[in-house]
């Protein structure tokens, strides 16, 4: 019995062993090629994950509204990344959200958030890629007082009394301890690198010559915090000249080949849509290393598309990318509780719409249901996705006398001529005739 125990506990702790993951606290460099390399045995640096913002925005207002508790929200969440082998998350910080006017930076429940996310993540063998500034405001931030709420993007990125107040905070973020690991931003390297700002704007014909000044001012500004982390500027809006001449290790990219959202499902081969990112095969950012910090193949079936893109971030030397993004699942409860009800739900109550739907006419019929096809959660069959089309369709069908409106239990409904008022029962199959031989 003792050896049978003692062999059952080697084997527990074998498999404990076994699903122990190293923590991410391994330092990067950029070298001379422009190639992010460990620091401690000089291999490249590959690393793919999503972008994730429960300390932030509309996922910290939703969490908070629904009561739940954030870290119990994180925790699942990051348990979830490490079962699908994510090795990164990316987060532009709500800047309005933890700073002053002045840039000085207020360490408050956001920052909090932050802090414990960054140690989350790190003890699952997953790093972070810090964005300190967003700017974005209005409804993607309900607490916002700070610096980004006085400038427009443009001028954000154009006028220098602006950039010394940015220069400032980020001087500031790199400065602060995360109250979890007792290291600094600028130190701890949970933290891969640092990307400047999310997607900056600038005036009409902005030269590049004044663009490489901000970068640099930025960069200065992250610098005297004393980092000496790979700092990177977002170049999507076709600035890598600019940024190619800039005092920075790397630039960033991204790329929506199907766009951010179409309504409804894509179907047919998307893979002619990937063709390059906003970095490009480019000359000027050639010695920069390269990182997607959004991509997506939003409303395509399937998960084809993804070794494509494999081989298109590889083609453009990136090596860090992160899917834009990932929801929180507590989404899910937040949705029974608005009254959508769960997939299997939504399953069985298409199931009864289907059975009571006027038949499509031959032209609107497809030849196979297409289970991805929705809007609200149900899906189209047989119906066009433009409502105009639609109601031209039906108007049509009434006036051929093929259906009727009528309004049931409060709610307007179109059923065959000879079933309004009640519900109209299948029509039965033909019987077969057997002959006898």
């Amino acid at each position: 019995m003792s050896a049978r125990i003692a062999t059952s506990c080697a084997c527990a702790a074998l498999t404990l062993a076994a699903l122990a993951v190293p923590r991410a606290d391994r330092l990067v460099k950029v070298d001379a090629e422009g190639v992010m390399r460990w620091t401690d045995d000089g291999s490249e640096v590959a690393l793919f994950g999503v972008n994730y913002y429960p300390p932030f925005t509309v996922d910290y207002k939703s969490i908070k509204a629904m009561g739940l508790d954030f870290s119990q929200v994180m925790r699942e969440d990051v348990a979830h990344f490490r079962r699908l082998g994510l090795t990164c998350i990316r987060i532009h910080c709500f800047d309005r959200q933890f700073s002053a006017h002045d840039g000085a930076f207020l360490d408050n429940h956001h920052v909090a958030l932050l802090d414990e996310l960054i140690d989350l993540c790190a003890r699952n063998g997953i790093y972070t890629v810090l964005t300190p500034i967003a700017w974005w405001g209005g409804s993607y931030a309900e607490d916002k007082e700070g610096f980004s709420n006085d400038w427009p993007m443009r001028e954000m990125t154009s006028n220098r009394a602006a950039w010394a107040i940015q220069a400032r905070f980020l001087k500031e973020f790199g400065q602060h301890v995360n109250a979890v690991t007792k290291r600094r931003y600028a130190d701890d390297p949970a933290i891969l690198c640092f990307e400047l700002i999310n997607e900056p704007l600038y005036p009409p014909k902005h030269p590049d010559e004044e663009v490489t000044a901000y970068i640099n001012a930025l960069a200065d500004g992250l610098r005297a915090s004393g980092t000496k982390k790979p700092i990177f500027y977002n170049s999507w809006h076709k600035r890598n000249a600019a940024a190619g001449k800039a005092r920075i290790d790397g630039v960033t990219g991204s790329t929506y080949p199907t766009g951010l959202v179409a309504g409804h499902a894509l179907h047919g081969l998307q893979l002619s849509k990937i063709k390059a990112s906003s970095l490009q095969p480019d000359e000027h950012i050639a010695r920069k290393a390269r990182m997607i910090y959004e991509f997506d193949c939003a409303d395509t079936p399937g998960a084809y598309m993804y070794p494509a893109f494999a081989k298109l971030f590889r083609h453009e030397g990136v090596q860090v990318a992160a899917q834009f993004q990932y929801d929180p699942m507590c989404a899910r409860l937040r949705d029974r509780r608005r009254g959508v009800p769960p997939p299997a739900a939504r399953r069985r109550l298409h199931e009864r719409r289907e059975r009571d739907r006027v038949p499509a006419l031959p032209h609107q019929r497809r030849t196979q249901p297409l289970a991805d096809d929705h809007r609200d959660g149900l899906p189209l069959h047989g119906r066009s996705h433009r409502p105009a089309a639609r109601a031209r369709e039906t108007a049509a069908r009434v006036g051929r006398g093929e259906v009727v409106r009528c309004v049931i239990h409060g709610q307007r409904r179109l059923l065959p001529r000879q079933g309004c008022g009640r519900r109209v029962a299948p029509a039965a199959p033909p019987e077969r005739v057997h002959h006898a031989r």
